[in-house]
């Protein structure tokens, strides 16, 4: 999402894509001639959890981001999975051209 305002563009993503606002009512882009831009969220859903990154365009000055991490208490996503497999760190020594495949199980909360 590009918003622009007097000497400067306020683009923000979230998860290094482009966000689309559009499709979203709960969502506001603000962007105020003093250089504040602001994401308002309203009613946040689990799919809201990630990382936000404002990048602010200065004319002929370049441009700056900055990220913040969006987490959401009792999220599925904040709770980490359990390895069952491999069940420790695993070492491989293989020859150059060794065929080789890899085990993740995983058993999520």
């Amino acid at each position: 999402l590009k918003q622009s305002s007097s000497g400067f563009t306020v683009e923000w993503s979230k998860n290094c894509l482009p966000l689309n606002i559009n499709q979203s009512s709960r969502i506001i882009n603000t962007t105020y001639p003093n250089g504040t831009a602001l994401l308002t969220f309203h009613a946040l859903h689990n799919i809201d959890a990630g990382n936000y990154t404002c990048t602010v365009n200065l004319k002929g000055q370049g441009s700056h981001s900055f990220t913040m991490r969006l987490r959401l208490e009792g999220s599925r996503c904040n709770i980490p999975p359990k390895f069952l497999s491999p069940p420790g760190n695993q070492t491989y020594t293989l020859n150059v051209g060794s065929w080789l495949v890899l085990n993740c199980t995983v058993k999520q909360f």
